[in-house]
């Protein structure tokens, strides 16, 4: 599966497969991240969050989706 074989990158979480279910779906299986999530972040300091702070998000969620980009995911 080309995605556990994926180059670890620092802004990705690491996948490790699928799981398909009764009900047709299909689960991804990632790492556990015991971290706050952008979302969380985000609600948390609507009002805070500096244009730095805000370039930093945009620049590494850019150098992940290229990364993805760049090993064909």
């Amino acid at each position: 599966d080309h995605l556990r074989q994926m180059p670890l990158h620092p802004n990705l979480t690491r996948t490790y497969g699928q799981v398909e279910n009764p009900r047709d779906e299909i689960l991804i299986v990632q790492e556990y991240l015991p971290v706050q999530t952008l979302t969380d972040l985000l609600s948390k300091h609507e009002q805070l969050l500096s244009l730095p702070l805000i370039d930093m998000i945009f620049y590494q969620v850019s150098c992940a989706l290229e990364h993805l980009h760049q090993s064909n995911i």
